[in-house]
């Protein structure tokens, strides 16, 4: 199976890369710089006919870019990929402070939604837009919601849930595991899951 990874080179990407080539899957990185573990690497922007080729090749896009408020990289890249290939398999990384019509977040998390609003909004916006434009289409979507992300603190397990986030954390390494779980996941075909780290019983 071959994979289409875009932002192989940050902190949740690279562990996607690593569990997903020890599953077994091909991964071709897409970014503005090589990505040098890679099966292989393609650099350029999402206008280029190499990123449009490079979807049309591949069984499921992973997106693990980060938006800022300065450069809404999200939405481009899901225009872009949407336009290559309306059906596509599109699994990305959107945030707790995603909204989705099912959602039943508490106050404490209603509370972070607006705190993300008031300080990193153009981001978040620009991460709503694109879980947005992949519900309307007809790609076969995931959007994956974690909470704060930890370093160093992976478990081997997490907690999916699809009215709020089950903990108020998640360790990068879990959430790439998740991800890649998630690829042939039926039950998670357009939907928009909470991934946090699972509560002790």
């Amino acid at each position: 199976m071959k994979l289409l990874l875009l932002g192989a080179t940050g902190r949740t990407g690279q562990h996607v890369m690593t569990l997903g080539q020890a599953a077994g899957y091909h991964i071709t990185a897409f970014g503005r710089r090589a990505t040098k573990d890679a099966d292989h690497s393609i650099t350029g922007s999402f206008d280029d006919r190499t990123f449009a080729q490079a979807v049309l090749e591949a069984d499921a896009v992973l997106s693990c870019l980060a938006s800022t408020n300065k450069e809404p990289v999200c939405s481009r890249a899901a225009t872009a990929a949407l336009k290559a290939d309306p059906n596509i398999r599109y699994l990305t990384i959107a945030g707790a402070g995603v909204d989705r019509p099912e959602d039943e977040k508490g106050l404490p998390d209603k509370m972070i939604g607006l705190i993300m609003r008031m300080t990193v909004g153009r981001m978040l916006a620009d991460r709503q837009r694109e879980v947005d434009m992949l519900a309307a289409g007809s790609a076969q979507w995931t959007a994956l919601r974690p909470p704060r992300l930890t370093d160093g603190k992976a478990s081997g397990q997490w907690a999916a849930t699809y009215d709020r986030p089950a903990a108020t954390w998640i360790d990068r390494q879990d959430l790439a595991a998740a991800m890649i779980a998630a690829i042939n996941d039926v039950a998670m075909i357009n939907r928009a899951p909470f991934i946090s780290a699972k509560p002790k019983e």
